[in-house]
Parts: structure tokens; sequence; C-alpha cells
């Protein structure tokens, strides 16, 4: 029987240790995308208890809690306190054999605290104390932690109205890593949410100095203008979010009339309209990345808010979301396409919450790879099969990504793991990914399908942990 999540926790062979060990561990963080805050890490946040800093910010933690009976005044309540709230928490864990969330909670208490015990409700009091001790010292900050774990650069979504003066703070702060924002366009693309009039006007038009917008050109204009903001403090990506995969083309008439009528509160969009709005945003900003040499990330296949009465009361990411089940193919397909013919494909990575749609992803992307019409070129692996995430950063999840990219393409060219990190302890994952990746490429090895050759083995791991990521969106580190 092997040692609870020892040294060599997920390598199940001698080359996936070696692998791990000689050239995946100690390696850097380059992290295209999370969820901390760039104000927390200009003034370098410490978070005030272990409930606070590990528990409270994570969605998937407070899902388990709910699937486990946990009353919700235990898990989002103001009136318990942070002790008794991670003691539900402790009660839980030993009864999530399996689940993800197991492994990276007891990966944090080791790497953060040194703390390799189980998580039990009987340790959870000395847990509790000895975690909280250290996060009251001086270098248990954000940025602390964030040095910790040897992050190199780090990327933090930005919604595309938001203030980006922290940036400017960070810049000047000397930190040991960088941190540069990702640009976010929910709010632009929900053109059918009751406050999308409200955001373009009041929100958007104001960071981007635009007084009044009524045409689609309005909307490209504030759009440009955005990107170039945040192009010039280093932003290298972009996140689109959406319920399903759909290209809807419209004439330039069709979008205005679209666009002034609901700017101007007249109606609803129909959900023809509401297609036809969001495919006019995403082919004008893939244009706009492409000339810049940005990263377009797309991500689908997730019903939002699927419970909506406590939506409702805890507000969007808290836990209410499920895997949407949509057809896919048809959609992209025609989406690359039209950019190809414009010459305008940018980089991109697509995911899907469904882990279904990963090798039809992933042969549709093999079909556009071509750089004949692209102004991109000789960049590996220009249209990326993204990492599992949302539901799907699972063992078993993640040897299917890597399965589908190698299987479609060409694993080498990948540009690893994202965390989707709302603290620094989530970081973890990207060790829980390179375990995975040594397990993966060991067992190639030791079944005969690769040979043990660990200088090509070796740049390979250290490719996917962070180079490629580094390469790929062009970062200035």
């Amino acid at each position: 029987m092997k040692a609870f999540m020892d040294q060599d926790y997920l390598l199940t062979t001698e080359t996936a240790r070696r692998l791990y060990h000689e050239y995946a561990q100690g390696e850097p963080i380059v992290d295209y995308h999370s969820h901390l805050s760039a104000r927390d890490i200009a003034e370098d946040r410490h978070y005030r208890d272990l409930y606070e800093a590990m528990v409270e910010p994570n969605p998937f933690k407070a899902r388990l809690m709910r699937a486990a009976g946990v009353e919700e005044k235990y898990i989002t309540g103001r009136r318990t306190d942070a002790f008794t709230r991670f003691q539900k928490f402790a009660e839980v864990i030993p009864q999530a054999a399996g689940n993800p969330i197991y492994a990276w909670t007891h990966m944090e208490l080791s790497r953060f605290f040194g703390i390799a015990e189980p998580l039990t409700p009987d340790t959870a009091p000395d847990v509790w104390e000895k975690a909280n001790r250290r996060l009251a010292g001086e270098d248990f900050g954000i940025c602390g932690l964030l040095g910790q774990i040897g992050v190199k650069l780090i990327c933090t979504t930005e919604d595309a109205a938001a203030d980006l003066k922290y940036y400017r703070r960070i810049s000047e702060a000397g930190l040991p890593f960088r941190t540069v924002p990702a640009l976010r366009l929910d709010k632009v693309l929900r053109i059918e949410d009751p406050q999308w009039e409200n955001y373009m006007k009041y929100e958007l038009g104001e960071a981007a100095g635009v007084e009044e917008a009524h045409t689609m050109q309005d909307v490209r204009a504030m759009l440009r203008q955005r990107v170039s903001d945040f192009d010039a403090l280093g932003c290298r990506t972009a996140d689109h979010v959406l319920d399903y995969a759909f290209f809807a083309p419209a004439e330039e008439f069709e979008l205005d009339d679209i666009v002034g009528r609901i700017i101007n509160g007249h109606g609803e969009p129909s959900p023809r309209e509401a297609e036809q709005y969001k495919t006019a945003v995403l082919m004008t900003l893939a244009k706009e990345y492409a000339k810049r040499g940005w990263v377009m990330q797309l991500r689908f296949a997730a019903i939002r808010g699927a419970n909506v009465a406590m939506t409702e009361k805890f507000g969007d990411d808290a836990g209410f979301d499920c895997i949407g089940d949509y057809d896919c193919a048809v959609a992209l397909s025609g989406f690359l396409n039209a950019l190809s013919e414009r010459v305008s494909l940018p980089r991109m990575i697509v995911y899907s919450a469904n882990p279904a749609d990963q090798p039809v992803i992933a042969s549709v992307l093999g079909a556009f790879q071509d750089t004949a019409t692209d102004m991109v070129r000789g960049i590996p692996g220009k249209l990326q099969l993204g990492t599992a995430c949302w539901f799907n950063m699972s063992r078993r999840a993640l040897d299917h990504q890597m399965e589908a990219v190698a299987n479609f393409g060409v694993l080498g060219t990948a540009v690893g793991m994202l965390a989707d990190a709302h603290t620094p302890f989530s970081l973890v994952r990207h060790d829980y990914y390179r375990r995975i990746l040594c397990r993966y490429l060991g067992k190639l090895v030791e079944y005969g399908e690769y040979p043990g050759d660990d200088g090509a083995l070796g740049s390979l791991v250290r490719n996917l942990c962070w180079r490629n990521a580094e390469q790929y969106f062009g970062f200035r580190i």
C-alpha cells in the first residue's frame, strides 16, 4: 500500500517519478486564467483565517458541502463563526473519496502550511490553529503566497469596463512576478440581460470615453478602445463565456436595428437576434486580437444559474451552474471558417464544460491549423483544445483531455494548465496537472509506446509546464 499523498502521489511508474522530480517539480508557474483580484495583489491582502483563504472563495467546495447535506448557514452564512464553518467542511472531506477537491485540499495544506495529516473532524482544530498561525505571518500575504508557489506570471480576469489602476501600482511595486489583466467580455455579450443597456451606456461607455452608442459601429469603437487600454498594460488574452456555440452572421442594418432598439430600452432581443449581435461582437474582437497577437479564449457548454432561486439569493459563481449539452461542431467550424476567409483568425483556445465535446472540438480545430490565410504565422498549436476545467479538473478528465490533444493534434505544443484560481491556494492545481502529465508520459514509456529518452521527455515536460504558454501568449517576462 502506498503512503497517503506522499512525494510520489499519482506517479505510478519509475519513469513518471523521474520525469516529475527531475523536470516538473519546482518549475515556475505561468497562469493565463485566474480570478485573483488585482487590488488584493496591489495591497498584499492577508487572509483572516483558513476558511476565508481556502474554502469560502471556492464555489466547488460550496457545492461539495451542499451535496453532503451541510446547511447553507455553514456555507455562506455570515452569522456563523469561521471555525464552525471550517469544521463543517472538515466533516465532509473524509466522505469525498475520489473527488478532486479531496486531493486539492490536502495539496494546499501540505504545500503552504507543511501539514501532511489528513483533514478530518478530529484533526480540524489542530489544522486550523497551525494554518492560522502561519497566515498571520508577514510573508503570508497574497504576494508572499504567490512567490512561495513559484508564480512567474499570472493573468487576472477583468471586465471590459474595469478600472485598471491597480495594474499600474503592481508594475511599480517591484514584485518578483508579473501580473497582467485578461479581458473578459461577459457583460458585453449578454444583450439579453435586462442590465445590458445600462452597462453599455454608463459603464463601458464611460470607460471607453463614448458618450452615446446607438449602432453596431459604436459598439465596435468602444470595444477597440478597451482592447487598446488593456493592451497597454500587457494584456495578451481575452475570455468569452458563451452558453453554447453559435454562428449567426447578419447584415449591418440588422445589427444597427438590434443594438439601437435594445440600448434605448425598446424591448428585448429574440434568441436569433442575440446570436447575431454576439456573432458580430466576436468577429470584431477576433480581428482585433489577430492584429495584436492576442489569444482568444472561448468557453461554452455551461448552464449558468441553473438553480434560479439560489442564484438570485447568492449571485453568480456561487456553485449553481452545471454542464450544458449542446451541439458545437457546425457553429464552431462556421465561425472559424468565416474568420479564416477574412484573414482574421487569431490564436485561439476553445474549452467546453462538457467533456464529451473534447474530441469534437479537437477535430474541428485541426481543420483550421493552416497559416495560408492567416496573419498569425509560425505559432505551434495555433488553435488549442483547452485544458479540462470548470467541472472537469479531475485526474480522469485531465487524462481524457491529454488523450484528445495527443490523438487529434500535437501534445508537445499544448499550453498546459490554468488553475481558474480564486485565491493563491488553488494554484496547487498546476502541480496536480504536472503529476498527471508525468504519469501519462510515464505509461507511454513503460508500455513501449514512446522511447525512454530523458532529453526529449524532459523538454516535453518543461514546455508543457510553462514554456509553451510563455511563447504562445507572447508574455514579456
